[in-house]
């Protein structure tokens, strides 16, 4: 797992509370701009396997708003591909522990 890439992942969800919690605009506005400066890093960052393409496509999915209910054939994909790197993440770490 790439760990930058993950790091970068709980630092934005850190960033995203942290947003929510502030009660003034000027303490928004920096809040919003540490989101946004986790979110670019996020996308320049390289995914090295299935976890880090996951975390792309889970922040993809926030950001998107998407209804599962009423998405296109496009989203469907994306909402597809997201639920198999859930899923064979937890199958890949399951695997390593057995070593």
């Amino acid at each position: 797992m790439n760990r930058t890439l993950r790091d970068a992942f709980d630092r934005w969800k850190d960033a995203l509370i942290d947003q929510d919690k502030q009660t003034t605009q000027a303490a928004r506005h920096r809040a919003h701009a540490r989101v946004t400066s986790m979110e670019d890093l996020i996308a320049e960052t390289p995914a090295d396997d299935i976890e880090g393409i996951g975390i792309k496509l889970a922040l993809y999915v926030y950001m998107s708003g998407v209804d599962p209910e009423k998405a296109d054939s496009a989203v469907e994909q994306v909402l597809s591909a997201y639920k198999d790197c859930g899923r064979f993440s937890v199958v890949t770490f399951w695997w390593r522990s057995r070593a």
